[in-house]
């Protein structure tokens, strides 16, 4: 994707991917690469913005990271969530397979705010999850999970998603998006029981937007 200038290797890391290691300098930018021994998938890149001019937007960044996926070898990765801090943007990838969110299949993208370089990258979680599933129906209509979600907030978007579950597995959920007065939700209701699984809200830091 970006041109090489010099290529370090660095030795084996035994975590949870066993990984090759190596320094890599590419167009100005020094980054630490992690490439899983089995597989040659590239699980992690870390390195530093600079601190200069803005000039990518954050509908560019959000076009720039699934493409980056792309080059990686990985398809089908859709925005879910972006922040920002001074100097860097940070996208959430998550495969989308015939309108469904796979929430488990996750990639984390890194871009510096002002050369459109992507700094960052992880994707342990779609290394370790990522599989040929069967198709899941909801049993319930976006509607009827609407009406599980509490008066007092107003939803204004609904889309189905796979969420893990706390333990083990992954449920079929309609994830409802929903604002009350300056604050927004993320409400995860079942598409087969009705139940809410699970509830988050988005809260503003100084180092952009976050959901607890």
């Amino acid at each position: 994707v970006y041109t090489i200038t010099n290529l370090i290797y660095q030795g084996e890391t035994n975590g949870k991917i066993v990984t090759y290691n190596y320094r890599v300098d590419i167009e100005g930018y020094s980054f630490y690469v992690q490439i899983s021994k089995i597989g040659a998938m590239i699980i992690n890149i870390s390195g530093y913005g600079k601190a200069d001019q803005k000039n990518i937007t954050e509908k560019e960044a959000k076009a720039i990271a699934p493409s980056f996926a792309s080059a990686m070898g990985i398809e089908n990765m859709q925005p879910v969530w972006v922040s920002a801090d001074e100097n860097v943007y940070y996208v959430n990838l998550a495969y989308t397979y015939q309108d469904i969110i796979y929430y488990p299949d996750l990639i984390k993208v890194k871009i510096d705010k002002n050369t459109g370089i992507v700094i960052g990258y992880e994707a342990t979680n779609y290394a370790t999850n990522h599989v040929t599933r069967a198709q899941k129906s909801p049993t319930i209509s976006s509607s009827d999970a609407e009406e599980k979600v509490s008066t007092a907030l107003t939803v204004n978007t609904i889309r189905l998603t796979v969420i893990p579950n706390e333990f083990v597995g992954e449920t079929l959920c309609y994830e409802c998006i929903a604002t009350w007065k300056d604050y927004e939700y993320y409400v995860y209701i079942n598409a087969e029981t009705g139940e809410e699984e699970n509830i988050l809200r988005v809260v503003k830091t100084s180092h952009g937007d976050l959901i607890e």
